[in-house]
């Protein structure tokens, strides 16, 4: 997920940033760290799978979200424990869960395919285009889509093992 921000410096100066992140909630305590600094939040938001969501400014204060979240992750987690739930919605819970994982190792499997192509891709034309500009920019071109796709598989491989995870608690492991 990309974070776009544009923030006016202690200085007046405006400046606007673009930054690759895992967690949302490393966004929320960069943009808490930037008011923290003293500079002005102008506007931000999140692109994730080519949907932008924009943030509201005016909540970030200085102060960190992501102790604050964990907190309320873990309260949340809590009381699902806490509620005892039919065989039939853990059955469901686990088909789905299942089905994710299984998704999830599919769209990783593709990224490893499409990161080899590229590599091949990059040898061919390190091997064949002697032309300088043409190459170069190539070569660039190619390992940007290469970095483009590793980041999806650690993404892709958080977000399953957090679905395991989840189903190791369904089951009750």
């Amino acid at each position: 997920m990309l974070l776009y921000l544009s923030a006016l410096s202690t200085l007046g100066e405006e400046r606007t940033f673009r930054i690759q992140i895992d967690e949302i909630e490393m966004a929320f305590d960069l943009l808490s760290c930037v008011v923290a600094k003293g500079d002005t939040l102008i506007e931000a938001h999140l692109l994730e799978q080519g949907k932008q969501t924009p943030l509201p400014v005016e909540v970030f204060d200085g102060q960190p979200f992501s102790g604050p979240l964990q907190n309320l992750e873990l309260q949340w987690q809590l009381i699902l424990n806490s509620l005892k739930a039919t065989p039939s919605i853990y059955s469901d819970l686990i088909d789905w869960a299942l089905h994710r994982i299984g998704e999830y190792e599919k769209l990783i499997n593709n990224q490893v395919a499409l990161i080899n192509r590229f590599k091949i891709l990059q040898e061919r034309t390190q091997k064949q285009i002697f032309s300088e500009p043409n190459r170069s920019w190539f070569i660039g071109h190619y390992e940007a889509y290469i970095d483009h796709y590793q980041n999806k598989i650690t993404y892709l491989e958080k977000q399953n093992r957090h679905m395991s995870l989840r189903l190791n608690q369904l089951l009750g492991l």
